[in-house]
C-alpha cells in the first residue's frame, strides 16, 4: 500500500528567510495536502494529513493551510483540484499557491494484523504435557473453531493482540525545478490492543518523529544584536514559538570570494553555543554557553534542535587503599546547571590482606554547577555506585560480594576546544554497605549462594577511605 501526501511550503511575498540578513523574519506558510482523500475522515490519508498539520501548528512557526482553503484558491482562479493529485501537479500548485518548497510524504507501508500472543510461564508449563497431547488439544479446539466461528472471526483471531506498522518518506523538492533538496523517513511499529489502540501508539511514535523532522529541516536563523561578556541579545520574528532553553551556534559571517570571475560563499566558522534564557516575542536574551572563537554583533545565529550531551572517559585513583580505576559514562544536559550522568567503571583495589581485587561498578549521578562560565565550570556532585568485586577464597573459590558506596565530590571542567573539556575533581565516599564473599553452587533453580572459606576466620576487608582524585576528558557530541 502506497500513500502520498503533499506538503506545500508557501513563502510570504517578503521571503520568510531574508536573503540579505539571514533573520528568519516570518513563519513558513505551510500547505498540506494527502494525494489520495482516502475513505472518509477516518482513513490513514486523513490522519497522517492532520497529524502533519497538528505538529507543524504545535512548533508555532508555521501558518498552516488545509486542502479546502486550498480548493477555495484553486476555484478563484478558476481551476479545479483532482482527487487524486499526482507528483508532477506539485509544480503547478506552486506557482498557482506562489509557493517556493514543498514537503512530499509518500506513505511506503501501513498494515495492521492479529499476532498470536506471547506464552505466560503457566503456558509453558500446560505445554509441557508431551507432543501427542498438544496434537490432540490442537486438534479439537480447530474443529470447535471451525463449527462455530464465521468468516470475519476466521479472519483475525486475535483482535486484541493488533501489530501496526507504519513507514513514511518525506522529500524536500524545490517547486520551480522539481529537484529533490533533502529527504528523511518516519516509522513506527508496535504490538498490542486493539486496531485503535495500536494505531494510537504508532502515530504518537511517527507524530515525534515529525516534530523534531520539521524542526530540522527549517532552522530559525538570527544574528548577534549586542554582546555583553557571555550575554547575546537576538533577533527574530514575530512570534516564532522560540522556548527557553533552546540552543543556538553562533557563527561568523560568511566569506565572499572570487576567483577568476567565479564567486564562492565560505561557509562562517563556527565561534559558540548560546542558550536562550529570556525568550520574547521578537527580542531574546541568552547566555553564551559554550566559546572556543572570539565572537562579535553581527555573528549568525542558526538553530540547534538536537539533544547535547557528552561522553566521559576519566581515570580515578585512591592512594589509601590503591584503587585504580576507569570510569565511562555519559552525560545529560551538560550546559544546564543540573546535568545527570550514567555509565559504569572497571578497575582494581587492594583489600585488607594486601591482595589486589577485580571490580566493576555501574554508576548514576548528579551534577550541579556552582560556578558555569563559557569557558570552564564549578560544582559539586553526588556519585551512587554499585560494585561487584571478585577474587578467590582460601579453598580456592572464585568469589564475590556487592558494594554501595555514596559518594560526593568537588569537578570542574575546562574548555579546550569546540567539543573536548578536561574534567578535573576531589572525590568522598560517604557510607560504604557490602555484603559478604560468596560463591554459587549448582545450577537453575537448585542455584544457591555460600560463604566464602578463609583458613584465620576473617574475610578480607575492601573499606573504601580517603580521597579519590579524577582526571578525565569530556567529548560533546554534536
Amino acid at each position: 500500500m502506497k500513500i502520498k501526501t503533499i506538503v506545500l511550503l508557501m513563502l510570504a511575498f517578503g521571503f520568510s528567510q531574508s536573503k540579505i540578513n539571514k533573520i528568519t523574519e516570518e513563519k513558513e506558510r505551510l500547505l498540506v495536502l494527502s494525494v489520495d482523500r482516502g475513505e472518509g475522515a477516518q482513513s490513514i490519508e486523513s490522519t497522517v494529513t492532520s497529524l502533519i498539520s497538528s505538529e507543524a501548528v504545535n512548533l508555532t512557526r508555521f501558518e498552516v493551510i488545509d486542502r479546502n482553503q486550498l480548493e477555495r484558491i484553486l476555484s478563484e482562479q478558476k481551476l479545479q483540484m483532482s482527487g487524486i493529485i499526482r507528483e508532477d501537479e506539485v509544480v503547478r500548485y506552486g506557482e498557482v499557491s506562489s509557493a517556493d518548497e514543498a514537503l512530499i510524504v509518500s506513505i511506503l507501508s501501513f498494515g495492521q494484523k492479529g499476532v498470536p500472543p506471547k506464552e505466560s510461564n503457566s503456558k509453558k508449563k500446560e505445554n509441557e504435557g508431551g507432543f501427542w497431547k498438544r496434537i490432540g488439544t490442537e486438534l479439537a479446539v480447530g474443529a470447535i473453531r471451525s463449527m462455530f466461528s464465521n468468516e470475519k472471526d476466521r479472519e483475525e483471531k486475535w483482535p486484541n493482540n493488533i501489530q501496526t506498522s507504519l513507514q513514511a518518506d518525506v522529500q524536500k523538492i524545490n517547486v520551480e525545478s522539481g529537484k529533490s533538496l533533502h529527504s528523511f523517513r518516519v516509522y513506527g511499529e508496535h504490538t498490542g490492543g486493539t486496531k485503535a489502540a495500536s494505531l494510537s501508539v504508532v502515530l504518537n511514535q511517527v507524530r515525534r518523529q515529525i516534530s523534531t523532522k520539521l524542526r530540522r529541516m527549517f532552522l530559525l536563523k538570527s544574528e548577534v544584536l549586542a554582546r555583553d561578556r557571555g550575554k547575546v541579545t537576538m533577533l527574530l520574528g514575530f512570534d516564532l514559538g522560540i522556548k527557553k532553553g533552546s540552543i543556538f551556534e553562533i557563527l561568523k559571517p560568511d566569506v565572499h570570494r572570487t576567483i577568476n570571475d567565479r564567486e564562492f560563499i565560505l561557509p562562517g566558522e563556527s565561534a559558540g553555543l548560546m542558550r536562550v534564557n529570556n525568550p520574547g516575542i521578537d527580542i531574546s536574551d541568552g547566555k553564551i554557553v559554550r566559546q572556543w572563537r572570539g565572537i562579535e554583533e553581527g555573528y549568525s545565529l542558526v538553530e540547534k534542535p538536537q539533544h547535547f550531551g557528552g561522553w566521559n572517559f576519566s581515570g580515578f585513583y585512591n592512594e589509601s587503599i590503591d584503587e585504580k580505576r576507569l570510569d565511562i559514562g555519559y552525560e545529560f544536559f551538560p550546559f544546564s546547571r543540573f546535568s545527570f550522568t550514567a555509565g559504569g567503571a572497571v578497575g582494581v583495589v587492594t583489600d585488607s590482606r594486601n591482595d589486589a581485587d577485580f571490580k566493576a561498578s555501574l554508576i548514576g549521578g548528579i551534577n550541579f554547577r556552582f560556578i558555569h562560565t563559557r569557558f570552564f565550570s564549578f560544582g559539586t556532585s553526588l556519585s551512587l555506585p554499585l560494585s561487584l568485586i571478585f577474587r578467590q577464597d582460601d579453598q580456592p573459590e572464585n568469589v564475590h560480594k556487592f558494594q554501595f558506596t555514596p559518594t560526593i565530590g568537588l569537578n570542574t571542567e575546562f574548555l579546550i576546544s569546540r567539543t573536548k573539556d578536561i574534567v578535573l575533581g576531589v572525590h568522598y565516599v560517604l557510607e560504604d554497605k557490602s555484603d559478604k564473599w560468596v560463591y554459587t553452587e549448582g545450577n537453575g533453580d537448585e542455584a544457591t549462594n555460600v560463604h566464602g572459606h578463609w583458613n584465620d576466620g576473617i574475610e578480607p576487608l575492601v573499606e573504601p577511605e580517603g580521597l579519590y582524585f579524577k582526571i578525565g576528558v569530556r567529548f560533546i557530541n554534536f
